[in-house]
């Protein structure tokens, strides 16, 4: 193969390829700041707000590409009826709104482990994406 040939090959792999490298680094580097402020957030509220905290059972979080969001899927303990509960919904980082409003709440009973799982990843899948 002639070097101009072999040139242009590599040239024309570099233009294909890069942006594919630059698209995935943007990904990595949004999730990166999504995980710096949903720790800021977390230990804000923990100094803050300690009873809020204290609610708090568990929370996952993701930059959504497609929202152009930092999602967080939070489960919080409470009780209805004297009966302990969690209540699991998916809030904009950002702005600390539910994702759409209060349409997609959950409140599981505490013991319903399956239930629960269901929920978050039903909110995960669907804002994180």
């Amino acid at each position: 193969m002639k070097a101009p040939l072999k040139a242009s090959i590599i040239f024309m792999g570099c233009f294909l390829f890069v942006p594919a490298l630059y698209g995935q680094y943007g990904q990595v580097k949004m999730q990166g700041w999504c995980a710096r402020k949903v720790a800021n957030d977390m230990e804000s509220t923990r100094k803050e707000r300690p009873a809020v905290f204290a609610t708090i059972s568990n929370y996952l979080f993701e930059w959504s590409k497609s929202r152009q969001a930092c999602v967080i899927v939070i489960q919080y303990r409470t009780e209805k009826d004297g009966r302990p509960m969690i209540q699991i919904l998916a809030t904009n980082a950002i702005t600390m709104q539910p994702m759409e409003g209060y349409k997609n709440v959950f409140l599981v009973p505490k013991g319903g482990a399956k239930q629960i799982e269901d929920a978050t990843n039903l909110l995960f899948e669907k804002y994180s994406h």
